[in-house]
């Protein structure tokens, strides 16, 4: 009898390790993806944007006393020197334990059915997974420096740095800072913060897919991020989960 397949490695190998693959992401095709006209880019302080946006439990009227835990796990890569969204994505499920079964809203808001997370990793396995497959490509190094990014400093500091507190899970150092890019859009163009479908409007785009799906939310807020990057902007860390919390 062959052995079980280890979870964490068998998230991993959805997005197999190798080289960084340049082939634009699907999603919305080459005009929002591709990369931005070079005179307009300017050189970032980082070369890859790790782009997360989690999926967590959730009630229908809000109670103080529901503790929230993270059941989507996504990332979008998006290249920092060329402004173009990667064809690289990792991306799992997680299985909460302290609200194990999901709400008929949760799963009304974010489409995941209670067997998706009923076979999805813990936690702590999911963040191993997500930090085997960034080693695999070799980010966060001097060669291939890289920021998390997300829209706002909930993902981060609510969710995943909150719930592994909560729970004494080892907490990836490389997330204890990130781009806040609700922040960044809205210091860029000189507007009030607002939502991730506000922002596509803002610059004559839309939401493509299914809002409240963590990988879908997170491959939009990429082209978020990319849009700032055709504007000329600077996308630099400014948030972070100790003091001063704000960069």
């Amino acid at each position: 009898m062959a052995d079980e397949a280890n979870p964490i490695d068998v998230a991993v190998a959805a997005a197999p390790a190798g080289e960084i693959n340049v082939v634009l992401a699907a999603e919305g095709g080459p005009e929002c993806c591709g990369p931005v006209a070079p005179e307009a880019l300017k050189r970032q302080p980082f070369d890859y944007y790790l782009v997360l946006d989690v999926e967590a439990t959730c009630v229908r009227v809000r109670d103080p006393t529901f503790t929230q835990e993270v059941i989507e796990l996504p990332v979008v890569l998006l290249d920092g020197r060329t402004g173009a969204i990667l064809n690289e994505e990792f991306h799992t499920y997680v299985r909460p334990t302290e609200n194990p079964q999901l709400t008929e809203f949760c799963t009304e808001l974010t489409g995941i059915e209670q067997p998706t997370v009923d076979s999805g990793l813990l936690l702590e396995d999911a963040l191993v997974a997500l930090m085997k497959w960034v080693r695999a490509r070799g980010l966060f190094t001097m060669e291939r420096p890289a920021a998390f990014a997300s829209d706002g400093p909930w993902d981060f500091r609510d969710f995943l740095y909150g719930e592994c507190t909560r729970k004494g899970i080892e907490y990836p150092v490389e997330m204890h800072e990130w781009v806040d890019l609700r922040a960044s859009f809205a210091d860029h163009f000189n507007v009030p913060k607002q939502n991730a479908a506000a922002m596509l409007r803002h610059r004559g785009m839309e939401f493509v897919g299914r809002e409240h799906s963590g990988i879908e939310d997170s491959r939009n807020i990429a082209r978020i991020a990319r849009a700032v990057l055709a504007d000329g902007g600077i996308l630099n860390v400014n948030r972070a989960t100790t003091p001063p919390y704000v960069r």
